[in-house]
């Protein structure tokens, strides 16, 4: 593991030093010197990770594995031309290359570390871009080990440095035939972009973007994984350093329907300006909510979209959002949007060049292709917006997704149910997808699937997610629900897995918007004992206390908040 953000270091002379003062000055023996310069500077908040623990005069960096295989590979690698090198010296690179790759790949160890701190990763980007393509195994082997240690920060800051995006860039341009290559190529993509802002927009400038797709073309759908992955860490907002540069913010004000100094019931949210964040709404609504004054809140927008309609609207929000709340007093409440300007247009880009729809073609070839869950997983990315949902509708995504849904419901394939069902739950938010899910029987599809995954808490969690959002805003959809079984689904997920919270909550966020404008679902709910089963995750669960209440609420119940 690499250092934190902002945490103390040391460099490997500075500690070596120490350990000398300690022997020199205090009389320490090597071993007991060792230790308390280890013990003195873990007290310090200092980060020890990538420093090798070796006593001056006793042992030295030069001991460690992994350092030897560094001196020998700069030496070997460029002691010659390529054109010159000898079959000798060529495996001698690969052999030397396979033996770093396999110390740095073994988790709990500060291998990575230690091999990016001392010079790793510029050795590595170096090889990459000096080999050509007839040492493909060696350039393969220099992409893996180069992945394997784009762990942190100053890794990745140093591959950009030496013009990594570049190389890899090329690397991908001139070997858009080669699979190998291609695939671990994009593996370099998604170790050095994961967290790093900076190196996503590297990339994009380099057109990635353009040549994922003429990837994509040209090579057959099942060869590429690390393709799949590499779209989704490009359009996943995941660098927190560059939060407050980043992205825009709208300031939003809740206007309150009570005097009570305590605590107040937020009521509406209104955009002071138009933002392109949602699904042709300019107006956010919030379900009824207790909060005590000085609270801040931070929570993700799906959390919005769970909570149901009840005050007669509730904005499809952009998954990139982020929400800030902060309780001013008892009648104001300033909410913070902080959209990932930067990520969102990335997707927009990649749909725009036709992405999308080449990702759906990947889903057509159902349970037969390897690299369907990889597909769902970037598709889900690359939906940022109501118009890309609905292009991805009209390219058949909803009818490849409910085929892959009933493939996996008979094959029995609870990894591809639930990436399929959190893709569609995506594609929902469309209020327009929303409409063709339900007539083309995505409901009796999610009922069929509920049955054959009845002992898996997290494919059903789906499930709930999926009818919650195609039951918001739609009281045709709830009333469908209900009809397809969806009443009989939920009381029996509930008893079965009282201990999984994330279950529970959800089902209360389901069964609020099943009910809020379907007065005949809540008798029926009702009947079924579906109160005694909030209340008692409500009482069980501390994250369920909210949307328990709520759902008591509107199913009708005056004691709902006891």
């Amino acid at each position: 593991m690499g250092p934190s953000a902002g945490g103390r270091t040391i460099s490997q002379e500075a500690f070596e030093a120490l350990v000398a003062e300690n022997m020199d000055d205090l009389g320490m023996d090597p071993e007991e010197a060792l230790e308390d310069a280890l013990q003195t500077l873990t007290l310090q908040g200092v980060d020890l990770s990538g420093i090798i623990k070796c006593i001056p005069g006793v042992s030295s960096t030069r001991d460690n594995p992994l350092i030897q295989i560094l001196d020998k590979l700069k030496d070997v690698a460029f002691s010659t031309s390529n054109t010159s090198k000898d079959n000798a010296e060529v495996e001698e690179i690969v052999e030397l290359l396979d033996k770093f790759y396999g110390l740095c790949s073994v988790e709990g160890t500060e291998n990575a570390t230690i091999a990016s701190r001392n010079g790793g990763v510029e050795l590595l980007t170096r090889i990459c871009s000096s080999f050509d393509v007839q040492f493909e195994t060696t350039l393969v082997l220099a992409m893996k080990a180069l992945s394997s240690i784009l762990h942190d920060a100053q890794s990745r800051e140093i591959f950009q440095q030496n013009g990594g995006p570049k190389v890899v860039a090329d690397m991908l341009s001139g070997n858009r035939k080669n699979p190998v290559i291609l695939d671990s190529s994009f593996s370099v993509v998604v170790a050095a972009s994961t967290n790093d802002e900076i190196l996503k927009e590297s990339f994009m400038e380099l057109k990635i973007d353009e040549l994922i797709l003429q990837i994509l073309k040209e090579q057959p759908k099942d060869t590429l994984y690390g393709l799949y992955d590499a779209i989704r860490v490009l359009l996943t907002p995941d660098d927190t350093r560059v939060l407050a540069s980043q992205n825009s913010t709208a300031a939003l004000h809740w206007t309150c329907n009570t005097q009570d100094s305590a605590c107040h019931t937020v009521r509406r949210v209104w955009l002071h300006q138009p933002l392109a964040i949602g699904h042709n709404h300019w107006q956010l609504q919030l379900a009824t909510a207790q909060l005590p004054v000085g609270l801040h809140v931070c929570a993700y927008a799906p959390w919005l979209d769970s909570h149901a309609d009840a005050l007669g609207g509730l904005a499809f929000l952009h998954p990139l959002l982020h929400l800030r709340v902060c309780v001013l007093s008892p009648l104001c409440v300033l909410v913070h949007l902080h959209m990932h300007t930067t990520v969102y247009g990335y997707a927009r880009r990649f749909a725009k060049l036709g992405i999308a729809d080449a990702l759906v073609k990947a889903l057509c070839d159902g349970l037969s292709s390897p690299i369907l869950a990889s597909a769902c997983i970037a598709l889900k990315a690359v939906a940022v917006n109501d118009e890309i949902c609905k292009s991805i509708s009209e390219s058949g995504g909803i009818d490849a997704i409910l085929q892959c849904l009933d493939q996996s419901t008979e094959q029995n394939d609870k990894t591809i149910a639930r990436v399929c069902c959190s893709l569609l739950s995506k594609l929902a938010g469309s209020d327009t997808n929303k409409t063709l899910i339900v007539e083309k029987g995505g409901l009796n599809c999610l009922m069929k699937l509920s049955s054959r995954f009845s002992e898996d808490p997290l494919v059903l969690q789906e499930i709930m997610s999926i009818i919650t959002v195609l039951s918001l805003r739609s009281p045709e959809n709830a009333a469908s629900a209900v009809e397809a079984g969806v009443a009989d689904f939920v009381l029996h997920a509930m008893q079965k897995f009282p201990t999984s919270y994330q279950l529970q909550r959800q089902a209360c966020f389901m069964i609020r918007n099943l009910v809020v404008r379907n007065p005949e679902n809540r008798i029926i709910l009702l009947g079924n004992g579906i109160e005694k089963l909030i209340r008692k995750a409500k009482v069980s669960h501390a994250s369920c206390k909210d949307a328990a209440t709520a759902a008591l609420r509107d199913l009708g119940l005056d004691d709902y908040n006891t």
